[in-house]
């Protein structure tokens, strides 16, 4: 079955997949309202999308509105279920779509595909009032962002893309990251495993050295964009992978590394608060570091590297301390 453009149906009761593709298609480039394509589920009760089958969206349009365009979602009240049986996905040269409503609960009980090959709005927005994963969160290219997840964040899939969690949440199944991305935002905690042998781990909003958890890898890095609050204790860095700050901030913590491990900070910046570096660090081109209290060097080297030959303000390494006091 599909829903052309502007096709809006409004569900009652369940909706049951017998084996069967339902397409959500939106064709047009620069739409309006009038070409939504939406399934709204509109009893005040629990709905449940369930059977076995898969559901495809579709969206032309590049607009940053373009979640709303190609749509599935509880609109009255109630909740909404997918099936353990029901996979829905985006089309690979589809933009911006999205499942459920930031009013309503979300269970996900099947497998959830984020896979467009789209490079601008790419994203495949998944949220509820909660979202909780009881099936597969799945990303092979573009961006599963996945907003207000609850309690445990399940079964994941990433290869390739990335997948953007935001909520409150812990990791409870080890999470594999082989290329594309992780991104870590909201209140997290990692009780199981991340293994990561390529690919690029964010660690965003506030967390602690022990919210990282069993935290390994081989090979690709670590982005930190948010702030690492931890007084006293110690992120140990590994030789494997690069280790940036980018944007974030590191507060009364100190850096430390395995023999041959360097810790740098990227052109997105970032501050110090506080902090001693035990480990040699590397300020990239473009990189300004503003410094809160004291910062402490622990025997180790840290290099700022201005590698344009013909630079302008946006090369500046600066390493600012921006206290009133001394």
């Amino acid at each position: 079955t599909t829903m052309l453009t502007g096709a809006v149906v409004s569900v009652n009761g369940d909706l049951t997949l017998d084996d069967v593709t339902l397409s959500l298609i939106q064709t047009i480039t620069s739409p309006n309202t009038s070409h939504f394509v939406r399934l709204n589920f509109v009893d005040a009760v629990n709905q449940t999308l369930g059977g076995v089958g898969d559901v495809v969206l579709f969206n032309a349009s590049t607009s940053n509105g373009g979640v709303s365009y190609a749509r599935i979602s509880p609109t009255v009240g109630g909740s909404l279920t997918i099936g353990p049986g029901i996979t829905v996905q985006n089309r690979s040269d589809s933009h911006m779509t999205g499942v459920g409503s930031s009013s309503y609960p979300l269970t996900i009980q099947g497998t959830i595909v984020g896979q467009t090959n789209e490079t601008f709005n790419s994203r495949m927005l998944v949220t509820g009032s909660s979202v909780l994963n009881q099936g597969t969160l799945r990303v092979s290219s573009g961006e599963l962002d996945v907003e207000n997840l609850s309690g445990s964040v399940g079964n994941t899939d990433i290869a390739g893309g990335i997948l953007d969690l935001d909520g409150t949440y812990q990791i409870n199944q080890q999470v594999d990251v082989p290329s594309g991305g992780l991104r870590l935002r909201g209140d997290w905690i990692n009780t199981s495993t991340i293994n990561q042998t390529g690919g690029t781990i964010y660690l965003m909003d506030e967390f602690q050295v022990a919210d990282l958890g069993d935290f390994v890898g081989t090979a690709g890095s670590i982005s930190i964009g948010g702030t690492l609050l931890d007084p006293g204790n110690t992120l140990m860095i590994d030789a494997d992978r690069t280790w940036q700050l980018a944007g974030g901030t590191l507060s009364q913590v100190t850096i430390d590394g395995d023999p041959g491990a360097e810790f740098q900070v990227s052109s997105a910046d970032g501050m110090f608060d506080r902090v001693t570096l035990s480990t040699d660090t590397t300020m990239l081109t473009g990189a300004v570091v503003s410094v809160n209290g004291d910062l402490t060097l622990d025997d180790v080297t840290l290099s700022l590297i201005q590698t344009i030959t013909s630079p302008n303000t946006s090369h500046f390494v600066r390493l600012n301390f921006v206290d009133a006091v001394n």
